[in-house]
């Protein structure tokens, strides 16, 4: 399927394989992507994917946008996923 700009889609599986953490980290850090697409020419993301794989400095500038203008710190856990602390939530 397509992707529409500014969406953000998610598997059903995801609820039942992810913990918390880890679905607001990744959705903290997609609504980064978004964010980053709306202020426009940031240095990662006028970068272009290769190979269907979005390149590491567009994730981490996802993950600095969110620590920025959110204050949540996004970060990586041991299953290489964005996870972020309730507490911050």
């Amino acid at each position: 399927m397509g992707h529409e700009p500014g969406v953000v889609c998610w598997a059903k599986a995801a609820e039942e394989e992810l913990s918390d953490e880890e679905i607001l980290g990744i959705s903290f850090h997609e609504l980064g992507h978004v964010i980053a697409e709306k202020i426009g020419g940031l240095p990662g993301h006028g970068m272009k994917s290769r190979g269907g794989s979005t390149p590491q400095p567009m994730q981490d500038e996802a993950n600095e946008i969110v620590r920025q203008f959110l204050r949540i710190p996004v970060y990586y856990n041991k299953r290489s996923l964005e996870e972020v602390s309730l507490r911050f939530i």
